[in-house]
């Protein structure tokens, strides 16, 4: 990925930029997250893993304030996360998200719009995006007329129109060319 980069992801606090601390989660009396602990340094593609139910989702929700821990926090570059510290951030989900008679170009815009990227710097984001997953040619499909390659390949787009400082992709498992697209964005010092 060649784009330049709207804000550079900067290390600090021991060279982590995100930074997970004994956060705890139970769903009523079942514990699901107990006192988990990592960090995320730039430029280093980090996982989690574990089977399913392993709380690998709430994790996530946490991070990005969808629910509240009952303990522990999330920092980012040093401080506790706020909301506007995850506009800066991207997300790619193991299910699709796209809206299926929307454009796929007018998408990308409108999502790098929510994310408070000018209407102009939004456009251009999105044309090199599809350009670069392979997509130009389809600016004005809808991804429902889209295989479902291509619509993992604008889902990747998604995430990443906003120029993100870091990016959470909800599932490990993706085709093998997404791998040299988040290579290139870890070694451009992207937080994957």
């Amino acid at each position: 990925m060649s784009r330049g980069r709207r804000h550079a992801a900067r290390a600090g606090y021991g060279g982590e930029v995100l930074q997970v601390r004994g956060i705890c989660h139970a769903f009523a009396e079942r514990r699901v997250l107990d006192s988990v602990d990592f960090s995320v340094q730039p430029g280093v593609l980090t996982g989690l893993l574990g089977p399913n139910g392993a709380g690998k989702t709430t994790l996530m929700r946490v991070m990005f304030g969808v629910i509240d821990p009952d303990a522990g926090k999330t920092l980012w570059q040093g401080h506790e996360v706020t909301s506007t510290d995850r506009r800066r951030w991207g997300y790619m989900p193991q299910e699709r998200g796209l809206y299926p008679a929307m454009p796929a170009g007018d998408q990308l815009v409108y999502l790098a719009r929510l994310h408070g990227v000018p209407r102009a710097e939004a456009t251009s984001s999105a044309r090199d995006l599809l350009e670069e997953l392979g997509l130009a040619d389809r600016w004005s499909e809808r991804p429902d007329k889209l295989s479902g390659g291509m619509q993992q390949r604008l889902q990747l787009a998604a995430a990443l129109v906003h120029r993100p400082e870091v990016i959470v992709l909800g599932d490990a498992s993706h085709p093998g060319d997404f791998v040299s697209a988040i290579n290139a964005g870890a070694d451009a010092g992207l937080a994957v």
